[in-house]
């Protein structure tokens, strides 16, 4: 029984390590790109070059990757503060006051998911065009404000919301406002924060509405200028690799942050949890590291050196979300 508990740990690790080698080695083929000439990324050259600082400099003299960033980065912080405080509002109005005719139209949002965004990119772009919100930033956080997903999501996860607290509040004299601020937000934090990374990355790595509404050049984002450098008659593919790992620098912080944050509030609970339960602590924090970061480290590079899959927002947020279940089973 032993034995066949052994195998069977050694066959996770085989298979985790399996698919983490096929998902990290398109990430660590565009690090080694940046370093290399168009010539050794074309060949597969798949160590490091000696190239990085020529590629470096080749951009700076080629490409405006200050102002696209620049763009990219205003553009997305915006619109994701944007759609977080409105579709929590939603979210959160949604589910604290329900009623049949708020039930109605939740329905009525959830069946708009179905419409592909292409499908109204033409009436978006007339009526963005009478409006003379074409090459600016409000141009394109408008159509992302407001999504069906984001205020189903925080919908769903304010069921468990205390209404007792509320209440208490309400009795103490806060505003409906106040609430939301002062007691909703706070204990929400961990939905704000998931919403938050769906959110940002979807905005970061959007490339068909900036397409049709950011025409000037002064308003290009980064995908737009990752997609000019294939454009040519020859591309220069050293220069872009180099661009694609600009590219995922915010996304690369932003994922950090988060993993740091959960990490440290996460042994807190593992080493309460295994006091409780007389368990090693060491050998269950090793385990824990091990096989929820490596899981939420696939799929992160996944999303981010193969963005032409685009994941869908459902799948993203599983990745988001993916260590919950795990979490509840080694937590038990």
């Amino acid at each position: 029984m032993k034995k066949s508990g052994h195998i069977t740990e050694v066959l996770k690790y085989a298979f985790i390590i399996t698919v983490c080698f096929f998902s990290i080695f398109p990430f660590y083929w565009m690090l080694c790109g940046a370093t290399n000439t168009s010539a050794d990324v074309i060949t597969g050259r798949v160590i490091p070059g000696a190239n990085l600082f020529a590629n470096i400099k080749t951009m700076l003299s080629t490409v405006k990757i200050g102002r696209a960033f620049w763009n990219s980065l205003r553009t997305t912080v915006c619109g994701t503060v944007l759609s977080i405080f409105v579709c929590s509002l939603a979210g959160y109005g949604f589910q604290i006051f329900r009623d049949k005719g708020k039930d109605t139209l939740m329905n009525i949002l959830l069946i708009s998911m179905m419409i592909p965004f292409a499908s109204i990119m033409v009436p978006l772009f007339k009526m963005f065009s009478v409006m003379h919100l074409m090459n600016s930033t409000l141009g394109f956080i408008l159509p992302t404000v407001s999504t069906a997903f984001l205020i189903f999501f925080f919908r769903q996860n304010s069921v468990t919301f205390p209404l007792e607290t509320i209440q208490a509040a309400r009795v103490d004299g806060l505003g409906e406002f106040s609430i939301y601020l002062k007691i909703y937000l706070p204990i929400m934090a961990p939905t704000f924060a998931a919403a938050a990374i769906v959110t940002f990355m979807n905005n970061w790595n959007n490339y068909m509405w900036p397409l049709i509404v950011m025409q000037s050049q002064k308003m290009q984002t980064l995908p737009l200028l990752v997609s000019g450098l294939t454009a040519g008659y020859t591309t220069d593919y050293g220069l872009l690799m180099l661009n694609l790992c600009i590219m995922t620098i915010p996304t690369v912080v932003l994922f950090t942050a988060k993993e740091i944050c959960f990490w440290n509030s996460w042994c807190c609970k593992i080493k309460v949890q295994t006091k409780k339960i007389g368990g090693n602590l060491e050998k269950d924090t090793r385990n824990f590291c091990l096989y929820f970061s490596v899981k939420k480290i696939i799929f992160y590079l996944l999303c981010q050196t193969l963005p032409e899959l685009q994941l869908q927002a459902g799948q993203r947020r599983k990745f988001l979300l993916c260590g919950t279940s795990f979490r509840g089973t080694f937590l038990e």
